[in-house]
């Protein structure tokens, strides 16, 4: 927003990196705000800790 403001009230320009930059906030923005249902699999908050926590199993030298 604060991009769009300085382009509009103090004349800066917006450059195609900006624009990227605008585009991939807004679309992180959307994809945090989905319902639970709709996140991939395995790829829940819950899911992901479990893995974290999980301790690996040893592998044996012979």
């Amino acid at each position: 927003m604060a991009a769009v403001l300085g382009a509009v009230f103090l004349g800066e320009a917006v450059t195609p990196c900006r624009l990227a930059g605008m585009a991939l906030i807004a679309v992180a923005m959307l994809v945090a705000s989905l319902p639970r249902g709709l996140t991939p699999r395995g790829l829940t908050p819950r899911a992901i800790g479990q893995r974290l926590r999980r301790p690996r199993p040893s592998r044996a030298v012979r």
